[in-house]
C-alpha cells in the first residue's frame, strides 16, 4: 500500500494503518500536533484506518481544517461541561465557526457565575483527557439511545439523516453524534469564557 504525502514523498505499508500512526511514522513531533488528515482531499479524523493507495495530507492546527477540528472538539467539551453542571439541559448542535465555536443549548440563560463554573468544568474535562470512542448504531437504536437520554434535538438529527446508521461518539460521560473531532480532550486549554455570548 502506497501513501503519497503532501510533499509527494511516498510511505509504503504492508497492512492497514491509521492516520495518526502515519503521522508518528513521519515524525514524533507531527504525531503530537496533528489534528486529522485529508485523504484524497476528504477530511478524516486521526482514527481513520487507511487500507488502500491514496494521497494524504496530515492536518495540524496551522491548517484551516485543523483549527476547525479543534474548535469543533472544544464545542463538545463545552457540551459535556453543561451536562455535568446542568444535567437537565438539552443539547442541539455545536459546530465550529470562522472565529470560534458555539453550542445550541435549551436551558435558562446562564449567569456570569454559571459561565465561570462552566469554564472551570471544561478545564477539568480537558485535564481528565478522556478519549473519544466511536461506535455505530442502526438508526432505530440510535433514536432509542437518545430518547433514553431525553435529547430531543439529537433525535431530530437522527431522523433527518438519510443514513440507515448513526455514528455516536462517547467522550467521558457524554455521548454525541460527531464528525472530525480530535480523539482526546487533552490538548485544548486556550478557551476563555469572556468570549461566551448567549442568544
Amino acid at each position: 500500500m502506497k501513501i503519497t504525502l503532501k510533499d509527494k514523498s511516498i510511505k509504503e505499508y504492508d497492512k492497514a494503518v491509521s492516520i495518526l500512526d502515519i503521522a508518528y511514522d513521519i515524525s514524533e513531533g507531527l504525531g503530537r500536533i496533528c489534528c486529522g488528515g485529508l485523504v484524497d482531499g476528504k477530511m478524516s479524523d486521526l482514527r481513520t484506518v487507511i487500507d488502500y493507495d491514496c494521497e494524504l495530507a496530515i492536518v495540524t492546527p496551522n491548517d484551516p481544517e485543523g483549527l476547525s477540528t479543534i474548535r469543533h472538539t472544544c464545542s463538545h467539551v463545552l457540551a459535556e461541561a453543561v451536562k455535568r453542571v446542568f444535567p437537565d439541559a438539552k443539547l442541539a448542535i455545536g459546530p465550529s465557526i470562522e472565529n470560534g465555536f458555539y453550542y445550541d443549548i435549551e436551558h435558562e440563560p446562564f449567569s456570569r457565575e454559571d459561565l465561570d463554573n462552566l469554564e472551570t468544568e471544561m478545564k477539568k474535562i480537558i485535564k481528565e483527557g478522556a478519549k473519544l470512542e466511536k461506535f455505530i448504531l442502526p438508526r432505530e437504536e440510535a433514536i432509542k439511545f437518545m430518547q433514553d437520554r431525553n435529547e430531543d434535538y439529537k433525535i431530530e438529527r437522527v431522523w433527518a439523516s438519510r443514513s440507515i446508521n448513526a455514528n455516536p461518539n462517547k467522550r467521558g460521560k457524554l455521548t454525541e453524534i460527531l464528525v472530525h473531532n480530535y480523539p482526546t480532550n487533552k490538548k485544548y486549554s486556550f478557551f476563555n469564557n469572556n468570549n461566551f455570548n448567549q442568544a
